[in-house]
């Protein structure tokens, strides 16, 4: 199974139903993968769409076309986002793959269009003028993070144009973060990395199907992010004490 042809349909999916990555991510790992093809996969497509609003700012410096099919633009995006954040990826991989997807999803006419794309991005990768950061911080964040404009402009002006860019910069790129359940386990496996804030907060490096991993099932780590740890913390919850998490999720 071709780990680049699921990360598409996924992308895709994602965006046209405009569903949660994990829920899909959930249904496409089920197929019949290798480990490290199940890594690659999950990697790519939620890299690319932390970093769509970069990814299709750099799109639009190459491609002066006002339309783009959506699954060239899509075979685009995973290209270009191998470019800028996937170091172990060859150009030419990046590249070539991208041309075969093109002749894979029907759009063999368009291969010329997609190689001579990714190739003029991968050879001004240095030379890409983003927003002028003086002139328009919050759309320079907007670019660079890929955040939406009004939530730049709002912590501007409530936390100031450096604290917002802190903030705004931190990503864990291909890791995810989960909690040491203290109760079950003192100590994390060796290839766990360690949090920034917390002291049960671990990463694991490129985690794929976690919800399948031994320590997972036994209860010993719980997925959390360390914000949502401190916000635990800050709360102040005695012992004894009962709390009723009101949580946003559907």
């Amino acid at each position: 199974m071709n780990e680049r042809q699921l990360a598409l349909e996924t992308l895709s999916g994602v965006l046209k139903d405009k569903t949660y990555l994990n829920l899909v991510l959930k249904r496409v790992l089920r197929k019949e993968m290798k480990p490290e093809q199940r890594r690659f996969l999950t990697a790519l497509v939620s890299t690319t769409l932390e970093n769509l609003f970069r990814i299709d700012y750099v799109i639009g410096k190459f491609v002066t076309a006002k339309r783009v099919h959506t699954v060239i633009r899509n075979i685009l995006r995973l290209g270009v986002c191998q470019l800028l954040f996937f170091e172990s990826v060859p150009t030419s991989a990046a590249v070539n793959e991208s041309v075969k997807l093109a002749e894979q999803n029907g759009k063999k006419q368009l291969k010329g269009f997609v190689n001579a794309t990714l190739r003029n991005v991968a050879a001004n990768l240095g030379k890409i003028e983003y927003p002028d950061e003086t002139a328009d911080r919050a759309e320079y964040l907007r670019v660079l993070y890929s955040y939406p404009k009004w939530l730049c402009e709002k912590y501007i002006r409530e936390y100031g144009a450096e604290y917002a860019e802190a903030m705004m910069g931190y990503h864990a790129y291909g890791k995810t973060c989960v909690r040491l359940n203290l109760s079950k386990r003192t100590r994390p496996p060796e290839q766990f990395e360690p949090g920034c804030y917390c002291g049960d907060a671990y990463y694991i490096k490129n985690a794929a199907s976690i919800e399948n991993m031994p320590l997972f099932k036994s209860g010993e780590i719980a997925v959390q992010g360390e914000a949502s740890m401190l916000c635990v913390r800050a709360a102040g919850i005695s012992a004894g004490a009962r709390v009723l998490d009101l949580c946003a999720a559907p």
